[in-house]
């Protein structure tokens, strides 16, 4: 990990490139803690997601590919929503 962050803090990007790593950061860390809403609709699927939005999903990474290259996205982030640790009790 030390490697590749000197390397990126090394990197000559543009500004807009700049630019765009900090979306995605910030797109990977709302990936990260995805409301239950969200992963309760995309369970067992694919997703993209891109400005903290899914923009595609599918049951399939080829299929979700094939979808993103429709769409003209390049750039985004993706997991496959699985199960979550979380457990919500409830009382009535």
């Amino acid at each position: 990990m030390e490697i590749y962050q000197s390397k990126l803090e090394t990197a000559e990007l543009s500004d807009e490139q700049w630019l765009e790593m900090e979306k995605l950061a910030a797109t990977g860390e709302w990936l990260d803690h995805l409301p239950p809403e969200t992963l309760n609709r995309f369970m067992g699927q694919w997703i993209a997601v891109k400005d903290k939005q899914v923009v595609a999903s599918a049951k399939s990474y080829a299929l979700l590919s094939q979808k993103l290259e429709q769409l003209g996205i390049k750039s985004f982030g993706v997991r496959k929503v699985e199960g979550s640790d979380l457990v919500i009790y409830g009382t009535d």
